[in-house]
């Protein structure tokens, strides 16, 4: 999309949601996930103060790099032409809570039906495990983490969903110090224990 594309998209979204909810949305999850170089400082324009797009990290939050960039690979070039590391951008104040496939519930459990690669038919014990396994590795290795999962009505809506989850929650429930919470909450907590660098672009609005 062109830039002026993607500024009339989400003001056009951003209004909606305004409307409906009374207040301003305050966090962005870009379309499976696929950002633009763009996307950043739209959202910084905007007033948003989290996003979930980005994998930089299992279960920890941070803040958003903007203009990373690196050398594609050109198999016609002399390899040293191209070997070379990613060059970080500087970070913003935008807050990334951090997206994961395998914390999704799409790819393993809804069916699509243009999609040479899609599943459906994953037994919800594997993906119940699968978090299980992630959830007691994060617990037993770090103080403090977030663990955010992405859910779609109409994934999660489905009946033997559903009873994963009820199972899912009441494991969780069973462990100390678990807070169930938003993600403006994770983003806030985030905020108040990791001040950004002097000089970060923020949010509209908001000051370091």
């Amino acid at each position: 999309m062109t830039l002026q594309q993607q500024k009339d998209i989400l003001d056009h979204t951003f209004a909606l949601l305004t409307d409906f909810c009374g207040k301003p949305p305050k966090g962005s999850v870009a379309p499976w996930w696929e950002t633009s170089a763009e996307a950043t400082e739209l959202l910084l324009a905007k007033g948003v103060e989290y996003d979930h797009s980005d994998m930089s990290h299992d279960c920890q939050a941070s803040y958003l790099r903007d203009q990373d960039h690196w050398t594609k690979i050109d198999f016609s070039q002399d390899a040293h032409s191209w070997m070379r590391p990613l060059v970080r951008g500087k970070e913003t104040g935008l807050v990334e809570i951090p997206a994961s496939w395998y914390l999704d519930d799409l790819p393993p459990m809804m069916f699509i039906k243009k999609s040479a690669n899609s599943h459906g038919w994953v037994d919800t014990r594997v993906v119940e495990q699968l978090w299980k396994d992630q959830f007691t590795y994060f617990y037993r290795e770090e103080e403090e983490f977030v663990f955010p999962i992405t859910m779609h009505p109409d994934v999660s809506g489905r009946p033997h969903v559903l009873l994963m989850l009820e199972r899912f929650i009441e494991w969780v429930n069973t462990h100390e110090g678990v807070q169930w919470v938003t993600m403006k909450e994770m983003a806030d907590d985030f905020r108040a224990k990791k001040k950004p660098p002097p000089g970060t672009r923020m949010p509209e609005g908001m000051e370091a």
